[in-house]
């Protein structure tokens, strides 16, 4: 098994030396590469966001691992190649951890740009094809961000913070935590805050095509920020088709500067149904596929367009504050409102 306990950095950016002299950046390779089998992973730490810690909640202990690259590779990345060669690979459950989780996370893992135009993504999970052959990465108890940090800043280029790449496969991602990609506009106003030329498209998780992730649980924080005239923000979005069930009690948000397109869940290239439960916030437009879906929010918050598709769809609301439009589309659906608030249609 494989677990981190201090802190592994790659990369740098621009700077002066202690001379004052100008240094180049030097993109980073990965801070941590698992491409064999593993019986888990643990990346140590107290399991609380820096976002709390800053706002006074105590650290505690164990010390938070990091994982950190400046420009290039990821900071974490599963996944074959390198001297390992190309093979499937499978990551165990970590053993002692009631959680069952194959991957956890109680630390920081973050990726930067090194220079304006670099693409950043913090944790890379897939496989690859060499030669027709298809190698895939497993993890057989998922993945669990326990109180940790997953973030990516980019400065004019796109922003990943957790990739699922394809032939990568899981049963569930967990998250506690907080998990955060932000694209910056370098040529933004620092007076207004209007979009200047740069910027890039930000994404929370994603998930890629003929990837396997049927669940996901969030209580802490999903986050894309995207900055720029036209550029998007995805704080989840599924293009494996394979994502069936979303449970938020956290807050799942996305938002844009510009013209372009915020997406809190975009659930909408696959034809199952798809179940999305929401206690908590989701800021952001949501779009489900043609599957008959069901979406239901109690006690919590929608701040965006609601979109079911073509399927026979079942939405609820009960004491919920929404601002938006809820579009069902075709089909014969069902829409039930108790309590709460309706602005928009």
């Amino acid at each position: 098994r494989s677990v981190n306990q201090g802190s592994i950095r790659t990369g740098s950016a621009t700077g002066t030396d202690s001379s004052g002299l100008s240094t180049s950046a030097l993109p980073g390779g990965h801070a941590l590469w698992v491409a064999n089998n593993a019986a888990g992973v643990l990346l140590e730490g107290n399991g609380v966001t820096k976002a709390l810690e800053g706002n006074g909640i105590p650290a505690g202990a164990p010390a938070d691992s990091t994982l950190s690259t400046t420009g290039g590779a990821e900071a974490l990345y599963i996944g074959p190649g390198g001297s390992s060669g190309n093979h499937s690979i499978t990551v165990g459950a970590f053993a002692g951890d009631p959680s069952g989780a194959s991957v956890i996370n109680r630390g920081n893992v973050t990726a930067a740009s090194a220079t304006s135009t670099y693409a950043v993504t913090a944790a890379s999970i897939l496989g690859g094809t060499l030669g027709g052959i298809d190698y895939r990465t497993v993890l057989t108890g998922g993945l669990l961000n326990s109180g940790g940090d997953i973030s990516a800043t980019s400065v004019d280029a796109t922003a990943a913070a957790l990739h699922i790449g394809a032939l990568a496969s899981m049963p569930v991602l967990v998250n506690t935590g907080d998990i955060f990609a932000k694209a910056a506009d370098s040529s933004e106003s620092a007076a207004t805050g209007a979009p200047g030329a740069g910027g890039g498209d930000a994404y929370g998780v994603q998930i890629d095509a003929r990837a396997q992730l049927p669940s996901l649980t969030n209580s802490g924080h999903i986050t894309a920020e995207s900055h720029g005239a036209s550029q998007s923000a995805y704080a989840i979005i599924d293009n494996s088709g394979t994502l069936s069930s979303i449970v938020n009690s956290g807050s799942i948000s996305a938002t844009v500067k510009g013209s372009g397109t915020a997406t809190a869940i975009d659930v909408s290239h696959g034809t199952q149904a798809v179940r999305i439960t929401n206690t908590g916030a989701i800021i952001g437009n949501v779009l489900m596929g043609p599957g008959g879906n069901t979406f239901t929010s109690s006690g919590g918050a929608l701040q965006g367009t609601l979109t079911t598709g073509a399927g026979n769809d079942r939405v609820g609301f009960t004491n919920t504050l929404v601002t938006g439009t809820i579009d069902l589309g075709d089909g014969a659906n069902a829409l039930t409102f108790s309590g709460g608030s309706l602005t928009g249609g």
